[in-house]
């Protein structure tokens, strides 16, 4: 026992001063931070990064130490480095701009996007609905009034907004695009409209990597300044085809919706042991639960919205219950070998995608065991 308390205690002290050493790192990412704030420079440096990995890994494997420990360290380390970064603020594109108003019934990505222009030194408004009344004249002088919300929400705020100025740029920020909801945009102000569909979650801290799409709705130019604001955050902007995103991202988006509502529902009525199934699950299976969970977390409206309002989602839904009856034949007639050949050919139709996708699901699931009771 005098051994084992030996070893812990130089282990403690080693700790120690890890500590240190990561707050001397920190110090110095936050005197980055400012620079970068001061000369409008990008937060996000991807070949730095691919550099640091490259070379410590390279360091580690001639120390005896695992390379993928240490990339996984540096990676935690370079995630909380961006959001110190971050709160050193960044460079305003615009200072003489007049007030910037968040109307949200999102909490989480409105807090968000107040804080990132904040940062940016705007001046900034966030409003409910309720407040729109109190806060009509600021509404009138506004250069820029972006509106996170579900569909329903963005349309009743609409139809109460004031007389915007020409020259105000009317955005709409949501998680799913709505060509109705750009016309009445459009018909309601005659200044610079745009859409922004962010595809990333609210409770991120910075949006370092993120990417939003983004759809030009009028005076495309006028916009620009917010565009390139947003990049100065680290954002990865793509200006999208409508026709491609409805198909590739908005309607499987929307059916996902769909399966997470229809696995809780089914958990719910079978009335499965959470408590059971949490303490005896693979990992696997954990990180599906927490998914769900995560989707039920959130209010009803925002994704009852985009299942409704997703054209094409009726017909995914039919045809993936199509799929189900034909899969449950098989398994009822014990079709064994048909089973495996539309495995197989899933698999091919996958491709390349599986190695990564089993790459990135073995960190999640590393992850999910490092919390394990």
């Amino acid at each position: 026992m005098e051994k084992l308390d030996f070893l812990r205690n130089e282990i403690d002290r080693l700790d120690k001063s890890l500590l240190n050493i990561l707050a001397k790192r920190l110090l110095l990412v936050s005197q980055i931070g400012e620079l970068k704030s001061r000369f409008g420079l990008s937060v996000h440096a991807p070949d730095r990064e691919e550099m640091m990995f490259s070379s410590r890994r390279k360091e580690a494997e001639e120390l005896g130490i695992s390379p993928d420990l240490i990339e996984d360290i540096l990676r935690r380390v370079i995630r909380e480095s961006y959001f110190n970064e971050n709160e050193k603020g960044f460079k305003n594109l615009c200072p003489y701009l007049r007030p910037v108003i968040i109307i949200s019934n999102d909490a989480g990505m409105g807090k968000l996007f107040n804080r990132m222009f904040i940062l940016s030194g705007y001046q900034v408004r966030f409003l409910e609905k309720e407040d729109l009344y109190l806060e009509e004249k600021n509404l009138q002088s506004a250069c820029l009034v972006l509106i996170i919300a579900s569909i329903s929400f963005t349309k009743i705020v609409i139809s109460k907004l004031p007389k915007l100025m020409n020259d105000c740029i009317l955005v709409n920020v949501s998680s799913i695009k709505d060509h109705a909801l750009l016309e009445i945009m459009l018909g309601f102000h005659r200044g610079p409209v745009l859409t922004l569909h962010p595809m990333f979650p609210s409770d991120i801290q910075n949006m370092i990597k993120q990417a939003i799409i983004y759809y030009k709705g009028r005076m495309s130019e006028m916009c620009q300044w917010l565009l390139d604001q947003i990049r100065v955050w680290g954002v990865k902007l793509y200006s999208w085809d409508v026709i491609k995103h409805d198909k590739n991202i908005f309607s499987i988006q929307s059916f996902l919706y769909f399966i997470f509502f229809v696995f809780g529902l089914h958990l719910k009525d079978e009335d499965v042991d959470l408590k059971q199934i949490l303490l005896l699950s693979c990992s696997m299976f954990r990180v599906e639960l927490a998914m769900a969970g995560r989707f039920f977390a959130k209010d009803s409206q925002f994704y009852i919205d985009d299942i409704i309002n997703s054209k094409n989602n009726l017909l995914m839904i039919k045809s993936y219950y199509q799929r189900v009856g034909e899969i449950l034949f098989l398994l009822e007639n014990n079709k064994m070998q048909d089973l495996n050949d539309c495995f197989d050919k899933i698999k091919c139709w996958f491709g390349g995608y599986t190695k990564l996708f089993l790459k990135e699901s073995q960190i999640l699931l590393k992850y999910i065991d490092d919390f394990k009771e």
